[in-house]
């Protein structure tokens, strides 16, 4: 995706490597267009928060500015290359938190948005 806005853009602080995925997209665009303090609830995050980690979550797929890997099975993580990479902790709490936010994803969809 490609964000083209210079008068906005050339003010912001943003990371100096991007990962992100669909769920991003929206928190983004209201980051960008909201007046600052707007609170809103969303399963992504503003792209250009530096504050943020760099993951994207998508269908069996997370991705970070160095990597990308399948959840499961898990083959491991790759490079953006294609080069196999040394599981660590971080792909497995990055698959944790892939699991976590599919479980509520689905939680919200079959049995609404109150949670016991």
């Amino acid at each position: 995706m490609v964000f083209y806005a210079p008068e906005i853009l050339s003010v912001l602080t943003h990371p100096p490597r991007i990962a992100g995925s669909h769920n991003d997209i929206l928190p983004t665009l209201i980051g960008l267009a909201a007046p600052t303090g707007f609170v809103y609830h969303a399963f992504g995050r503003n792209l250009f928060d530096i504050s943020q980690p760099q993951v994207g979550f998508g269908s069996q797929m997370v991705v970070t500015p160095d990597a990308i890997f399948e959840v499961e099975p898990s083959a491991g993580p790759e490079s953006l290359e294609g080069q196999r990479l040394q599981s660590s902790a971080q792909f497995s709490e990055l698959g944790l938190r892939y699991r976590q936010v599919h479980a509520v994803a689905w939680w919200r969809i079959t049995k609404g948005n109150l949670l016991p």
